[in-house]
């Protein structure tokens, strides 16, 4: 974040290199100066945040380790950037792994945390700002899943934290697998199951795509049985409730006049 201390230090620099120099303009450019501090417009003085995203989940995030501080690609991080944009404000992103997040935001290692739930009361959630479409996918040939109930007797791996994030009828199912498993790096799980680990994976459809053809497989070979509904939403956590309602405006305006879903669109077209 620009200071005004920092300003100050700028103006001050400036005003020792135009020495020597009138007494009356040096005046004029110490009141000016003075005015500009005492100011502070929004525009000068931009505000930066950082901000904490799970890894490994293209195109959402593109960052594929928790060091890939420099990596800014992802649905995710630009929706963010767009709609802090409208209201004046940058972040640098942080990554880890999504199980993490909340506890690094309530330990102050970060202002905010993108792709979660709205599950924890100290914690001040935006409105919904990405939204999922998970799938239970099988090999084509395999038995068909008209509903979460018929995922009894299967073999399922899904991401980590998908039993709090997929609801009470799922989580219900999860004694009754054959075997469930989550893991955090949706790249592996995404492996496990096209190594036979697995007869059913539930992920969300274009993340499966895009690991399945990143590791050799033709994501038309399976099926896709969208149990879950049409979207899973996520919101954006804050620790500062006064941002989180700035960060709502600025995601009310993007989806208003379309950057919203151009963002989606252009990663997925």
């Amino acid at each position: 974040m620009v200071s005004s201390d920092n300003v100050a230090c700028i103006f001050y620099t400036s005003l020792v290199a135009l020495q020597p120099i009138e007494k009356t303009h040096m005046k004029l450019l110490k009141l000016s100066l003075g005015l500009l501090i005492a100011l502070s417009p929004q525009w000068l003085f931009a505000e930066e945040y950082k901000v904490g995203f799970g890894v490994a989940k293209p195109p959402f995030v593109y960052a594929m380790n928790l060091s890939k501080s420099s990596e800014t690609r992802g649905i995710e991080l630009e929706i963010i950037r767009a709609a802090l944009a409208e209201e004046n404000v940058s972040f640098s992103p942080r990554y880890f792994w999504r199980n993490k997040l909340t506890e690094k935001l309530i330990e102050q290692q970060v202002d905010a945390i993108s792709g979660v739930r709205p599950v924890n009361s100290r914690v001040f959630y935006s409105e919904s700002t990405v939204y999922f479409q998970n799938f239970a996918i099988t090999p084509i040939a395999a038995k068909p899943i008209r509903s979460i109930e018929e995922l009894a007797t299967r073999e399922v791996v899904a991401w980590g934290g998908a039993a709090a994030d997929l609801g009470e009828a799922f989580q219900a199912m999860i004694p009754k697998m054959t075997k469930f498993s989550e893991i955090l790096d949706q790249e592996k799980q995404v492996a496990s199951f096209l190594a036979g680990s697995f007869d059913t994976i539930v992920i969300d459809e274009h993340i499966f795509k895009y690991y399945a053809l990143v590791q050799g497989a033709n994501p038309d070979d399976f099926a896709y049985y969208p149990v879950f509904g049409e979207r899973t939403e996520f919101v954006t956590g804050f620790r500062d409730e006064s941002l989180r309602n700035r960060f709502n405006r600025g995601l009310r305006k993007i989806k208003e006049n379309g950057d919203y879903d151009k963002i989606f669109h252009d990663h997925f077209d």
